[in-house]
């Protein structure tokens, strides 16, 4: 995965578990604060983020999201349940990844690169 999708992905699940509004995902990879905005319902999902100037959008059906980035015109499908566990895939880069979300922080493991990440809210 790049980090421009482990950081949404982060910000999505973060947001979704917490209900928080957030305005922002911090990147320890990074060592910033991304900008990123949007709404989140049962529904859909619409994310602005502003580092790249590119929205990402998707559809939520219960626990299952599908989103897709402008930015990199590319797939992503996730999956969240209620104790803050999530998994994916990442069709632009052909990686799966999983995680956990713990209050406001994430941490994802990306199969592709073999690590772990970690990000906040």
């Amino acid at each position: 995965m790049n980090e421009d999708t482990r950081y949404v992905v982060a910000y999505v699940v973060a947001r979704l578990h917490t209900g928080v509004a957030a305005s922002h995902v911090y990147s320890f990879e990074l060592g910033k604060h991304i900008s990123l905005t949007g709404t989140i319902d049962d529904r859909s999902v619409s994310v602005y983020d502003f580092d790249r100037s590119c929205h990402i959008s998707g559809t939520r059906t219960g626990q299952q999201i599908r989103l897709f980035d402008f930015g990199r015109a590319a797939h992503i499908t996730l999956k969240v349940d209620s104790k803050g566990s999530f998994n994916g895939f990442d069709y632009a880069t052909s990686s799966h990844f999983n995680g956990k979300v713990s209050s406001k922080r994430v941490q994802l493991f990306d199969y592709g690169a073999g690590r772990y990440y970690n990000y906040t809210i």
